[in-house]
């Protein structure tokens, strides 16, 4: 049975899950404390972090982590503090650096780092659209794996729905700034010199980056979250179907 809760409630539209993330829970399959000092700091640094104290909790977890490195719960706490705090960037590096021991967690953790990077881009929108776009894109590939890891994790579902539809509204926005811009500019300008080469260069392959089609492996971009969860499913069965196939031929020859 999984020992982390999941909110499975009808979540306000467009707006991303991020709870699940955010639970400091004790796993039963966590990697074994080295130290009784490593135990100590974790529930330490859970009761500052109940008490809105973060700034102790990270102090207790970062010294959890050094008397046990392999302790991927007190990494993982961590990147929960700086998420908080929204030091999204380097929740996203302590989220990155949960060891895969322990199934469970590595599930949370690769889901927070669809967050990370999605809160991360939102943040981008305004400054460099192209480079929110790149991060939305890599936070749904970090939700795929979630799936890849638990295919009815619904809220990683939920999340890729929510940031498809973000990246549509960031494509349209930035083709009608392109096209403004279009419009806006004298007729028969003249011939731009060598210094505003750069600039031009920037410009083309901004508008390239909002006219180009949509990846592929994306899926479509108005699939819904019980589509995605669909599709995983199926593609898990297969897999498993190809296994087993492969192992009847393996024990055949």
């Amino acid at each position: 049975m999984k020992t982390y809760r999941r909110a499975r409630r009808q979540a306000v539209r467009g707006i991303l899950i991020l709870a699940p993330a955010l639970l400091l829970t004790c796993f039963g399959g966590a990697a074994p404390v080295l130290g009784a000092g490593a135990s100590l700091h974790l529930r330490q640094g859970n009761r500052a972090f109940e008490a809105g104290d973060f700034e102790k909790a990270f102090e207790h977890y970062t010294l959890a982590e050094e008397e046990n490195p392999l302790s991927a719960q007190a990494v993982y706490n961590q990147g929960a503090v700086l998420y908080l705090q929204g030091n999204y960037h380097e929740a996203l590096e302590a989220f990155q650096r949960v060891a895969p021991q322990d199934s469970e967690l590595s599930v949370l953790a690769t889901f927070s780092q669809g967050n990370s990077l999605a809160r991360i881009g939102e943040l981008e929108e305004k400054v460099n659209p192209s480079d929110a776009l790149e991060y939305y894109w890599d936070s749904i590939s970090a939700y795929r794996r979630t799936l890849s890891l638990d295919p009815d994790f619904w809220d990683a579902a939920y999340n890729i729905e929510v940031v498809k539809s973000r990246i549509r509204n960031l494509l349209e926005m930035m083709n009608m700034l392109a096209r403004a811009e279009d419009l806006a500019s004298p007729q028969g300008a003249p011939q731009q010199d060598q210094g505003d080469t750069a600039d031009t260069e920037s410009d083309q392959s901004q508008e390239g980056l909002a006219d180009q089609p949509l990846p592929e492996e994306a899926g479509p971009m108005d699939e819904t979250a019980r589509d995605i969860l669909n599709e995983e499913n199926e593609r898990r069965a297969e897999q498993n179907e190809n296994q087993r196939g492969l192992s009847h031929a393996s024990r055949d020859w």
